[in-house]
């Protein structure tokens, strides 16, 4: 072509709702289509403008799994993890033997960093949560219960003792933090439990809660969605639950919402992204190893199954979120013998219309010779990214968000096609397409 891609991108929107009806009506006579067309367009441009056509009334609608770089680890499950300033953290765990090593996940580059080990006993099944730069793991097992505590300084790379939990000791419990506290609950050592326990950083000390309403079980799974943590599925002797509850820390109040909507489980994976939570994978008492996964969403209090997890089910993986993807890797199912994995899957969901404007962002596209220059207006700030998509919703193109506003990407890593893009910052995304 002999115009420059953002020059044609601008083209194809200028008249678009005139040419769709001009197009929908079998009429292809318009002055200002032959216009366009006299102006700019080749063959090439011509089937790729109906390529836009067809994408500009759909919506980003798939979720899919894509296989990510190995743990750094060994195979293992029942490790700890969390995520500090959109950064991936897991380790600790179990796989025959008791594990202490401790690494860290970049998305951008796909690769795990072996940081400072774990100063404790190697351990497995225990609690772990981050508040504001800071991660912490409680409690867990090394063949004994443990009640002991750290948190770990990602900047510093290393790890500090703090005060014991206050409680009952235990493994298996599920761990979140809201607001600035860290909570766990139910979990199992010796008896099942149902308490639920509040971390104050600032003090150093735990305080108990309102019990989790289900009653006592280990093997729960949930996420956080608006500072309310939903809770649910587990096992009790013998038993599996689909039962899930919110819990409001402030009104410290437990509310009963949908069940789960597939079979009885426990030791799945779960998160949220976007003020949706996704649970999935897991066992049952027959140990059926589970696939499937589901997306809850809070404001109809309904859930809806998605793409399953591309592999066979597995038992206390690994589940944290870095950029608006959720991300499950290591864990254990049984054949004949115990499987423990180190594959890690990344779910990428579609939260937002391809053509939804979010305003709290402005970017403008600029062709300049070999290169596309995005310039972008963050009111939100920079920790974030772009990513380029092709129509076929594959990844071509990720780079992370800089304070200049500017990024410039070589023109060879595309060919002449419709892209999509995604600008994220702070929670915050907004997607278009783009000729380049």
């Amino acid at each position: 072509s002999s115009v420059t891609g953002d020059r044609i991108f601008y083209a194809l929107s200028a008249d678009y709702t005139h040419l769709m009806k001009d197009c929908s009506n079998s009429i292809l006579y318009s002055n200002t289509f032959f216009s366009i067309f006299r102006k700019i367009y080749t063959m090439k441009t011509i089937k790729l403008f109906f390529v836009y056509l067809l994408l500009s009334n759909t919506t980003f609608a798939q979720y899919n799994w894509i296989s990510r770089h190995d743990f750094g680890g060994f195979t293992r499950y029942s490790s700890s993890f969390f995520t500090i300033n959109q950064v991936g953290y897991a380790g600790l765990g179990y796989d025959g033997v008791a594990h202490s090593d401790w690494w860290q996940y970049d998305d951008l580059s796909d690769t795990w960093t072996q940081k400072a080990t774990f100063p404790g006993a190697a351990r497995w099944s225990t609690q772990y949560f981050s508040i504001g730069n800071l991660g912490y793991i409680v409690n867990g097992t090394s063949g004994s219960y443990l009640n002991d505590c750290y948190s770990y300084d990602p900047i510093a790379n290393s790890w500090t003792q703090l005060n014991n939990f206050s409680g009952p000791t235990r493994q298996d419990a599920y761990s979140f933090s809201i607001n600035g506290k860290g909570y766990l609950t139910c979990g199992y050592s010796s008896i099942y439990r149902s308490d639920l326990w509040e971390y104050d950083p600032q003090s150093d000390t735990w305080m108990q809660k309102s019990n989790f309403p289900g009653g006592a079980r280990d093997g729960v799974a949930g996420f956080v969605i608006n500072d309310i943590a939903y809770v649910g599925i587990g096992y009790k002797s013998g038993i599996n639950y689909t039962d899930f509850y919110a819990y409001d820390p402030i009104n410290d109040t437990w509310t009963q919402v949908s069940d789960f909507p597939g079979a009885p489980r426990n030791s799945a994976s779960g998160f949220s992204i976007n003020n949706k939570g996704y649970c999935g994978i897991g066992y049952d008492a027959n140990s059926t190893y589970y696939n499937d996964f589901y997306e809850y969403n809070p404001a109809s209090d309904s859930w809806s199954s998605i793409t399953q997890f591309p592999v066979k089910g597995r038992t206390y993986p690994f589940s944290f979120v870095v950029n608006n993807r959720g991300f499950v890797g290591t864990g254990k199912n049984v054949t004949t013998a115990s499987t423990y994995h180190r594959d890690v899957y990344m779910l990428e969901v579609p939260n937002i219309g391809v053509d939804e404007i979010n305003n709290s962002i402005s970017i403008k596209w600029i062709t300049n010779g070999d290169e596309v220059i995005c310039n972008y207006d963050l009111i939100t700030g920079v920790n974030g990214s772009i990513k380029i998509y092709d129509v076929n919703t594959k990844l071509t193109y990720e780079e992370k968000l800089n304070k200049s506003g500017i990024i410039r990407i070589p023109r060879n890593e595309f060919s002449d096609a419709i892209y999509i893009y995604q600008i994220s910052s702070q929670g915050k995304s907004k997607r278009g397409k783009i000729l380049l």
